[in-house]
């Protein structure tokens, strides 16, 4: 196996070892808000840590998880 062909096969392995976690969250977050009675509130230091990780992301990627 080529030095190429083994970095492609650990990347996709981290890749979709990344997709699992991040659906499995996301799941999480949808079911522990279903149970709460009102909305969570973050504090301002929260929303800019927050602001900043959404910024990487990019809007396209945060309006698919709201």
């Amino acid at each position: 196996m080529e030095a190429v062909e083994a970095l492609a096969l650990v990347s996709g392995n981290v890749e979709e070892e990344l997709l699992t976690r991040n659906e499995y969250l996301a799941l999480e977050n949808r079911i522990l808000k279903s149970k709460l009675k009102k909305p969570v509130s973050f504090t301002h230091s929260e929303r800019i840590q927050l602001a900043k990780i959404g910024k990487r992301m990019g809007i396209k990627v945060l309006k698919e998880n709201s």
